[in-house]
């Protein structure tokens, strides 16, 4: 760490998850995932402005091996920017969601299926483990982990090939989780069977939220900067609100009209509240 920082980081023990959690595995050597809690601890005050102390991505990345036994949990309040300042810029129904759907993000080193399929990342409905079974698997960590593992967004920080992944690739399975966490909720508050919503259904959702996430970014800085109403028509934000909208319009056609009324009574509520 360059010593002119005016922190430096700080990682603490917080507990263990088991090799294998239900349908998922976490680790290629049978051993428990060793998970660290990391922050940023003020070494001098600058006189330059306020320090931001949630760690950035490359410094939570850097400390994680792919293949090891250990990795990363931050809290809600310690996201990195790169996930939480998109969902800002989108507005308040996004930084919403990092309120009920993002309680604690995981940076893990392996996630596979059982057989050893890659994994880009899972949230808890994933694992096939039943309610009774959520303290189990927290060895070591306080209650609350336990407690919010159902807003809890677990990332396998590398690809299929065995590189690190991006913050861009990152941000898009962040999105993809965040979402399933999102319409789990809505659905067990609802009554619904989440057993009866298909794979096309959460792909359905996904696409349709990012969708409205790159929109509603576009759509807000354009209001707020209208010289740049133009360029943003081929901006990097634009085209990936166009293509979310593409693949969601596939995936419809995929879907049955139950699953489309439930996806619909989600968007109408977030609608009704933003």
């Amino acid at each position: 760490m360059d010593v002119s920082l005016p922190y430096k980081i700080i990682a603490k023990k917080t507990g263990s998850l088991p090799a294998t959690a239900g349908a998922i595995r976490l680790s290629p050597n049978d051993n428990p995932v060793r998970i660290n809690t990391i922050s940023r601890e003020i070494i001098y005050r600058p006189t330059s402005g306020p320090i931001d102390l949630r760690p950035e991505l490359i410094e939570i990345m850097a400390g994680i091996e792919r293949g090891a036994d250990y990795g990363t949990v931050v809290s809600r309040e310690n996201i990195p920017l790169q996930f939480s300042q998109p969902l800002w810029k989108a507005g308040e129904r996004f930084v919403k969601d990092l309120q009920t759907a993002c309680s604690y993000l995981y940076f893990l080193p392996t996630v596979t299926e059982l057989n050893g399929c890659h994994l880009p990342g899972f949230e808890y409905s994933l694992t096939g483990l039943t309610q009774k079974d959520m303290g189990s698997i927290f060895v070591g960590f306080r209650s609350e982990y336990s407690e919010k593992v159902r807003s809890s967004i677990f990332l396998n920080c590398y690809s299929e090939q065995g590189e690190k992944m991006s913050d861009g690739s990152l941000f898009s399975i962040f999105c993809i989780i965040l979402s399933r966490n999102k319409i789990n909720a809505f659905m067990q508050m609802k009554g619904y069977k989440s057993a009866n919503f298909s794979d096309n259904a959460y792909t359905y959702y996904a696409a349709t939220y990012q969708a409205a996430l790159f929109m509603n970014m576009v759509k807000k800085f354009v209001a707020k900067n209208p010289e740049y109403a133009k360029r943003f028509r081929t901006s990097g934000e634009t085209v990936l609100w166009k293509q979310f909208e593409e693949l969601a319009a596939e995936c419809a056609k995929k879907i049955s009209r139950a699953e489309k009324d439930i996806v619909e009574s989600l968007e109408a509520e977030d609608l009704g509240s933003a």
